[in-house]
């Protein structure tokens, strides 16, 4: 029994754990408050929730802020281009909807088939540009790739962003859960599955080396390659 109550206990990593998840939530939502810097904050919450679901996110508020500012560039691209091509998909769907005829019906359900593969590359592209260093061109190749490749995975990351966005639209109560603590356990779950999706490209040598330096540093031309040829195959 005593040794639930010391520093290797279950008792105290799993009160570290939620005070990290806690501290994860409070950076994205801080950071994600001039809207435009959305697309940076998930980022950074993608890369800390993969070091969080392995145990080896260190200190996460220098963690976040370090790449939040690696990425901001790229991922604001990302998030732009994101929301543009929503925002044409979205506003299609409505056009198409609101006409009653066969062409109307035809063009509603194949806007609602690219809106789910719109809504596969959401799922990714913010983790992929949190674990891999490429070009906003290559970002969005792999990402097509990996959430093709790894479709269980993305039914899953698809399962939890749907049930999580009914309840946020639907109940008081849930939008203030995920203010305050929410958005990083979320968070902490997707990271889980990123983590299982992005094995099969990742060297376990190489990324257990990253883990102990505890650092945020860029993979080399050559690791990118390599993950490229792995995400092709």
């Amino acid at each position: 029994m005593g040794n639930l109550f010391t520093l290797d206990g279950v008792i105290f990593k799993t009160c570290t754990k939620i005070a990290d998840i806690w501290l994860l939530n409070l950076m994205w939502v801080i950071t994600s408050i001039p809207i435009f810097t959305i697309g940076a904050s998930t980022t950074a919450m993608c890369y800390m929730s993969m070091k969080l679901a392995k145990g080896t996110e260190g200190y996460i508020i220098s963690g976040f802020l370090k790449a939040f500012k690696s990425n901001f560039k790229k991922s604001t691209i990302l998030y732009l281009i994101m929301v543009v091509v929503g925002g044409i998909i979205a506003g299609d769907f409505y056009f198409w909807s609101k006409l009653n005829s066969n062409l109307g019906t035809i063009m509603s359900v194949i806007t609602i088939c690219l809106g789910l593969f719109y809504l596969m590359i959401l799922m990714y592209i913010f983790a992929v540009q949190a674990r891999f260093e490429n070009s906003i061109k290559d970002t969005i190749k792999s990402t097509i790739y990996i959430s093709l490749q790894r479709f269980p995975y993305t039914l899953i990351l698809v399962f939890l962003f749907v049930v999580v966005g009914y309840f946020f639209f639907n109940f008081i109560i849930v939008d203030f859960i995920m203010v305050v603590f929410g958005f990083g356990l979320v968070g902490f779950a997707f990271g889980i599955v990123y983590n299982m999706a992005f094995h099969k490209y990742i060297d376990d040598k190489k990324d257990t080396e990253e883990d102990n330096e505890n650092e945020f540093e860029e993979d080399t031309e050559e690791d990118n390659e390599e993950v490229m040829n792995k995400v092709e195959e």
